[in-house]
C-alpha cells in the first residue's frame, strides 16, 4: 500500500477468522465467559514513515497496543488507539445486530496538525 501524500492513514486489519457474523467471539477472536477479543495488525502511514503495531481489542472497549519496530510519535499513536477503542466498544452492538462482531478492516485518514 502506498503512503498518503498528506496527513496520516490509520489501518487496523484483523488477523485470521472469517468476516461473517459472530457470536461469543467466534469470528477471529478469543472468547471467555461471553466476553471476546480480537487481534489486529495496526499501521500508521504518513508521507515520511510507516509505523506498525499489534492491537488486542476487547469488547468492553479495552485495547492493548504494542509497537512493532520503531514507535510512532505520541499524537499518531493516540489516534490509532482511539480508532481501536471505538472499534472495540462497538463490538457488542454489532454482535446484537447479527453483524460481524470484529470488522476485517478499519481504515481512516486524518490531516496532520
Amino acid at each position: 500500500m502506498t503512503s498518503p501524500s498528506t496527513g496520516a492513514r490509520y489501518l487496523l486489519e484483523r488477523r485470521g477468522g472469517s468476516s461473517g457474523a459472530s457470536s461469543g467471539g467466534s469470528s477471529g477472536g478469543a472468547s471467555s465467559g461471553g466476553a471476546s477479543a480480537a487481534l489486529y495488525d495496526g499501521e500508521i502511514s504518513t508521507p515520511e514513515a510507516c509505523f506498525r503495531a499489534e492491537a488486542t481489542l476487547h469488547d468492553d472497549g479495552a485495547v492493548e497496543l504494542v509497537d512493532v519496530g520503531p514507535a510512532a510519535p505520541a499524537e499518531l499513536r493516540a489516534q490509532l488507539l482511539m480508532f481501536a477503542r471505538l472499534t472495540a466498544r462497538g463490538a457488542p452492538a454489532r454482535r446484537a445486530e447479527g453483524l460481524a462482531e470484529w470488522p476485517q478492516r478499519v481504515q481512516r485518514w486524518r490531516p496532520r496538525k
